[in-house]
């Protein structure tokens, strides 16, 4: 190349700098849409846009469905989420950073988990109030966390742990109610407290189903 010759640009600079080298040079993306298209399926059919929205707000309520479908996908830290939804998803919801990942799950308060819930358990009342309800310790290290504790886990080991227990609708097999407890408590506080809960709903006739050691 002369001195007063043209500049020739290598692939790796035309593909950083498309726009500013020539306006008819273009990268195509490619997206892996499988995953978004079958969970944005039940995102409809169960209306979860809607009770997310009418909790959460449309803003939230967007980034919860995006970081729930990242999980159910992936599995993985959260810290990847936004990656993952660039490539993943039809119409990513903006972009959400490991940071902002963090900030949207401190306004995730129980107050709100509670509001959801109470519409989530009115869409999914069972006819015929049969329920199946669990609950597991999880084994936990982590600083900070209010509800780690020392407690007996299923495997009578004292370690530091917390409680997790769902609710689950016995004919369709969806989770209606799940929470976080103590790792100090007991299986029957975690009873006690579930059916405290029921009561405030427009629950009747209701069975449930337990596993007894």
């Amino acid at each position: 190349m002369s001195k007063d010759g043209p500049i020739l640009y290598n692939n790796r600079y035309k593909f950083e700098h498309a726009k500013d080298v020539l306006d008819t040079y273009r990268v195509s993306q490619t997206r892996f849409l499988g995953e978004d298209l079958v969970l944005e399926k039940y995102v409809k059919k169960f209306r979860l846009r809607k009770l997310l929205t009418d909790t959460f707000g449309s803003d939230d309520g967007e980034k919860i469905l995006t970081v729930a479908k990242y999980s159910v996908a992936t599995e993985a830290a959260f810290s990847w989420c936004g990656d993952w939804a660039e490539e993943n998803m039809a119409e990513p919801y903006g972009t959400l950073s490991s940071q902002e990942v963090s900030k949207l799950l401190s306004r995730i308060t129980l107050d709100k988990r509670n509001t959801f819930f109470s519409q989530w358990l009115e869409e999914n009342l069972s006819k015929y109030g049969y329920y199946c309800f669990d609950s597991s310790n999880v084994i936990s290290y982590g600083e900070g966390d209010p509800f780690v504790e020392f407690g007996y886990s299923h495997g009578h080991e004292k370690i530091p742990q917390k409680n997790l227990a769902i609710l689950t609708r016995q004919d369709t097999m969806i989770p209606v109610w799940f929470s976080e407890y103590c790792g100090s408590l007991h299986d029957s506080r975690t009873v006690e407290d579930l059916l405290k809960r029921i009561h405030k709903q427009d629950f009747r006739k209701v069975c449930f189903i337990m596993e007894n050691e």
